[in-house]
């Protein structure tokens, strides 16, 4: 298991219309493995494109 480098921090993770599903989870997944806490901010509900 890798170390928990960002242990106990919190990221905003900012994300608008038209993006691709991977460019959210993806990170998101890197940054909670991690340890942070990733949250997603957004003006309004999103849908991502799957591709």
């Amino acid at each position: 298991m890798a170390p928990r480098q960002l242990e106990g921090m919190r990221v905003a993770i900012v994300v608008t219309d038209d993006f691709e599903q991977s460019e959210l989870t993806t990170p998101k997944q890197a940054l909670e493995e991690a340890g942070a806490q990733a949250l997603i901010v957004s003006p309004a509900s999103l849908f991502g494109l799957s591709g």
